[in-house]
């Protein structure tokens, strides 16, 4: 995954193919339990949506 600006906006690109099958010890991303919420969170950063990305950690 690389994310960056260009001009005003901002772009996301996930580079990953879902041919093949996993070694063993290995979980397909797809079947990774916190997938969704990894693209639901790229989404809203892309979408300019900071306010998830703000909150400070204790």
């Amino acid at each position: 995954m690389v994310v960056g600006t260009s001009g005003k906006g901002r772009v996301a690109v996930i580079g990953m193919t879902c041919f093949g099958a996993p070694a063993e010890s290995q979980t397909p991303f797809w079947q990774w339990r916190c997938w969704v919420l990894l693209l639901r969170d790229l989404a809203g950063w892309t979408a300019g949506q900071d306010e998830h990305f703000s909150e400070t950690l204790p």
